[in-house]
């Protein structure tokens, strides 16, 4: 999905549409063991689980992480500075623009194990796998555009890959004059 900028004269509008949270077909796949188990038991009993693993799978795709900053933005880029959701921000206010990623930060602990052994260990050991994998695909799509101005952040786009956020950042960096430091 990506970006499109549209220029008018001395300013640049862009537009971005976050790319689509994948839906998760290896919780439906486990959910055909339970299915094929329950054959034998009763048909409520195999309608009643497909139903749980379809509801599983429709919320990862509703959890936060997949709709934090994940929703199409537009923002319009001068020389004198961007205009975001109708708040004008001036060049000379504007300290950076950076590149964000809250799924793939480290700031998140919830997956800590302590003192988890045997079959308890094991299970949580892969709750915590399967996180990760998730997490890891849902990060490929959740890079975010801020600009930095006087200490308070703006997010001008989000839901992005990484290719089109350092795109959107070298747009924006450039039509501002702005130099990469570290």
């Amino acid at each position: 999905m990506g970006y499109t900028k549209n220029v008018q004269g001395q300013s640049t509008t862009f537009q971005t549409e976050p790319e689509r949270v994948a839906f998760p077909l290896n919780v439906l796949a486990l959910g055909i063991i339970p299915v094929i188990l329950f054959m034998f038991i009763s048909w409520t009993a195999v309608a009643v689980t497909i139903l749980v693993f379809a509801a599983l799978a429709w919320s990862y795709t509703i959890i936060p992480a997949a709709r934090k900053f994940r929703k199409p933005y537009s923002f319009t880029v001068s020389s004198d500075g961007i205009v975001i959701d109708g708040k004008q921000i001036k060049r000379s206010d504007i300290h950076r623009v950076v590149i964000r990623n809250h799924v793939l930060s480290d700031d998140d602990t919830s997956d800590v194990i302590v003192l988890h052994q045997g079959v308890a260990g094991a299970a949580a050991a892969a709750g915590v796998k399967q996180k990760r994998k998730a997490l890891g695909k849902m990060g490929e799509i959740s890079y975010r555009v801020d600009v930095e101005a006087n200490g308070v952040p703006y997010t001008v786009a989000g839901g992005l890959t990484e290719p089109a956020a350092f795109a959107i950042l070298s747009d924006i960096s450039g039509m501002l004059g702005l130099t990469a430091s570290t």
